[in-house]
C-alpha cells in the first residue's frame, strides 16, 4: 500500500534514476531495497492494539490508550517537551493531521502551559513521509538543530511553539533555530476544520464490527490450520520476496545475466559517460518525464475518486444516522457503568 501511494516512482522513477546512473548507484540502491524489504514479525495482540487504539479508534489522544499492564497513556502528564515535525509533502500523515492531535488533547494554549508542557513543532515544504525519518538532507538540517536544541526545551517556558531553522550566513553547512510562540489558531490554519473527521466514526464502528466477525468465525480456523512450517512458507512466497528471489542468484536462468554483467561493468570502467547535452539523452530525459506525467495524473485521478467513494458510503445520512445511534447507545453504557 506504501508503495501504490506514489506509483510514479515506484514503476519509473526508482529505477529510471538507477539505471540513469548505473555507474554510481547501484550499492546505494541496493542498500536502501534491503532496508526497505525488511520487516518486522507481530503477535495478533500488538497489531489489534496499534490498529485500535492508534489507526482507528485513535484513543492515544483521548486518554485512553491502555498498555499491557493496563496502565492508560495520558498525553496531559508527559512532563517531557515534545517535537511535532511534519511535512505538506507526506501524503500519509500531513501537517493537518499531525498537528490536530493537539487541539483534541488540550484544547487551548492555556491548558498546554497549566500543565507545564512545551510542546515544538517544525514543518517542512516538501519532503515525504518517509524521507522525514530517513533523508540524509533532512538529518543535516532538521534532525541536527532538534537534537542540538534539547538542553533550551527544557529551560523555555510552557506553551506551544513552531521552531523555524534558516542556514546560517557566516558559516557553511551550519543552521541557526529559533522559536516562535503560536495559538491554537495557527494549529487550525494547516487545516479547513474538523468536521469532516465526523465521517471516521462509522469506520470506527464497522472496524470493530468485521474485527468482531473475523475473531469469533473465520481466525480459529485460520490458527486451527496453520503450523510454524506453513508461516514461514507463506512468508517466503510473498509476492514481494518472489519478485526479487526471480531476479537473484538464487535462480540458475539468472547466472548468464551474472556473467555478462561482469564483462559490461569491465568495460564500461574504459568508456566516457555519454554528454547530458547528447541527443538520445536528452530524448531519453524527454521520455521519462512524459512516463513520470502520465503516472502522476493516474495517482490523481485514483485518489479522487477514492476520496469520493469513501465519502460517498461513510458521509451519507443513513450512515450518520446509524453512526449516531451507536455513540449515543455507547455513552449511555459508560454512564450506566
Amino acid at each position: 500500500n506504501f508503495e501504490n501511494l506514489n506509483p510514479a516512482n515506484t514503476l519509473w522513477t526508482k529505477q529510471y534514476n538507477l539505471y540513469a546512473n548505473v555507474d554510481t548507484e547501484e550499492q546505494r540502491y541496493l542498500d536502501f531495497e534491503k532496508w526497505w524489504g525488511g520487516f518486522f514479525l507481530m503477535a495478533e495482540a500488538e497489531i489489534h492494539q496499534i490498529v485500535d487504539g492508534l489507526f482507528i479508534g485513535n484513543r492515544l489522544e483521548r486518554g485512553e490508550f491502555q498498555l499491557e499492564d493496563n496502565r492508560t497513556v495520558d498525553l496531559k502528564k508527559n512532563s517531557n517537551p515534545v517535537v511535532i515535525f511534519a511535512s505538506f509533502g507526506d501524503n500519509i500523515t500531513p501537517p493537518q493531521q499531525a498537528f490536530n492531535w493537539i487541539i483534541k488533547t488540550y484544547g487551548d494554549v492555556d491548558e498546554i502551559k497549566r500543565r507545564g508542557q512545551v510542546l515544538v513543532y517544525v514543518v517542512h515544504s516538501s519532503i515525504g513521509h518517509l524521507g522525514i525519518f530517513v533523508s540524509a538532507k533532512i538529518a543535516r538540517k532538521q534532525h541536527k538543530s532538534i537534537i542540538a536544541s534539547f538542553d533550551l526545551l527544557y529551560k523555555m517556558e510552557p506553551g506551544l511553539y513552531e521552531m523555524r531553522i534558516e542556514e546560517d550566513p557566516n558559516q557553511y553547512g551550519e543552521y541557526d533555530f529559533q522559536y516562535k510562540e503560536k495559538t491554537m489558531d495557527d494549529i487550525m490554519a494547516f487545516d479547513d476544520g474538523l468536521e469532516d473527521e465526523g465521517a471516521f466514526m462509522p469506520v470506527r464502528q464497522l472496524s470493530e464490527a468485521t474485527d468482531l466477525v473475523y475473531r469469533t468465525t473465520v481466525s480459529p480456523w485460520i490458527r486451527m490450520v496453520n503450523t510454524p512450517v506453513t508461516a514461514e512458507v507463506l512468508r517466503q512466497l510473498h509476492p514481494l520476496r518472489v519478485s526479487h528471489y526471480l531476479l537473484s542468484d538464487l535462480n540458475p536462468w539468472m547466472w548468464p545475466v551474472q556473467f555478462r554483467a561482469d564483462q559490461i561493468k569491465e568495460k564500461r570502467a574504459h568508456e566516457t559517460p555519454l554528454d547530458k547535452d547528447n541527443l538520445f539523452v536528452s530524448r531519453e530525459k524527454n521520455m521519462s518525464r512524459m512516463i513520470i506525467d502520465v503516472l502522476n495524473n493516474f495517482r490523481v485521478t485514483r485518489d479522487s475518486w477514492g476520496e469520493l467513494m469513501f465519502k460517498t458510503i461513510y458521509e451519507n445520512p443513513w450512515m450518520k444516522m446509524m453512526s449516531n445511534f451507536f455513540v449515543e447507545e455507547d455513552e449511555e453504557q459508560k454512564m450506566a457503568a
